[in-house]
């Protein structure tokens, strides 16, 4: 209901006031809905904003990050599907230079989705790598399936999961543990 006319502190109600003291009152159950779509909105945006640029909470590693790693694990997981795709050839090596380059491969067979529409990869991986507490963030040359993989730093090695959008059935994810092979 609109009314003009001044706001007096016996009405009950949440009045948004603008020019020319024009009010709007609306009633506390119409007040609790816009209140609780607007938390949540909120909750929702910050979540989304957290997941895109969060900054790692965990600790930074006590030892050298930099060093040759080799997947011991690459799990794929999308609807039905969940095995070790190094049963089928796939492999990621990875070396972290101490001057921040790096260099790798990265080898996965065709067909990885469970619409099994995805050509093989077979991609050499240069570029850059950077040390936020305990995560070690990749930036590739040339993206990996579209990433750009941050890998979180354990006591045997790293640890990432890889993000690819498929169209048809939501995403396949790509969980990869690598283990540090040598210095």
């Amino acid at each position: 209901m609109k009314r003009k006319g001044r706001i007096s502190s016996k009405r009950k109600g949440l009045a948004s006031c603008f020019l020319r003291e024009q009010c709007y009152y609306w009633s506390m159950g119409t007040a609790r809905s816009y209140a609780a779509l607007l938390a949540t909105g909120v909750v929702i945006g910050l979540g989304a904003s957290g997941i895109a640029c969060s900054e790692s909470e965990g600790t930074a590693p006590t030892g050298p990050v930099a060093g040759i790693y080799a997947a011991d694990k690459i799990v794929r997981q999308q609807e039905t599907l969940d095995d070790d795709l190094q049963d089928q050839g796939a492999r990621f090596n990875l070396t972290l230079n101490s001057d921040s380059t790096l260099t790798g491969r990265v080898e996965l067979p065709a067909n990885i989705r469970v619409t099994g529409e995805s050509d093989a990869v077979n991609q050499d991986l240069t570029g850059t790598w950077s040390l936020h507490r305990d995560e070690v963030r990749l930036h590739l040359d040339e993206p990996v399936l579209g990433n750009q993989p941050v890998f979180r730093v354990g006591t045997e090695g790293l640890a990432g999961t890889l993000i690819v959008p498929d169209p048809i059935n939501g995403a396949l994810f790509l969980s990869i543990g690598l283990v540090k092979v040598g210095p």
